[in-house]
């Protein structure tokens, strides 16, 4: 397979299905994740288990409030979409890590259900004439069509 060229333009939309909670109208929704973006399998910090990681929901700030949560990272919101244009040189294996967050009543909740979600991601690179090729013969045993 052919290295990429040029610029990459990633687009990532994520979706989650979440119980509410109606007991605490200002935790609304009882299910949140936080989406970390690792673009290259190789750099990584001193003895560090994983890849650098890279902001791509704007979800770089620790212990923010509630509603510097929903205005900016949207962590607590069940859509999330962003794009991203980045030098196919910086790209290498990348990945989405999803952290799963629960809570009951505004605390955290040990005893969460599953979280279904979808993650669909869109590549384009536009030096690259056959990627869609590639991916198709690359993943054709994991890919399905409807």
């Amino acid at each position: 397979s052919a290295t990429l060229m040029g610029s990459v333009k990633i687009s990532a939309t994520c979706c989650f299905a979440t119980e509410i909670d109606a007991a605490h109208p200002s935790n609304y929704t009882r299910s949140g994740i936080e989406i970390t973006f690792r673009p290259n399998e190789d750099t990584r910090d001193a003895n560090a288990l994983h890849p650098k990681t890279d902001t791509f929901f704007s979800q770089s700030k620790i212990y923010q409030t509630e509603d510097e949560l929903r205005a900016d990272a949207h962590k607590w919101e069940t859509c999330l979409h962003a794009t991203k244009t980045k030098r196919a040189s910086s790209l290498k294996g990348p990945v989405f890590d999803i952290h799963y967050l629960a809570r009951d009543e505004g605390r955290t909740d040990t005893q969460a259900r599953k979280l279904y979600y979808a993650l669909v991601v869109t590549v384009e690179a536009p030096k690259h004439k056959d990627l869609y090729d590639q991916v198709v013969r690359k993943y054709r045993a994991r890919l399905f069509t409807t």
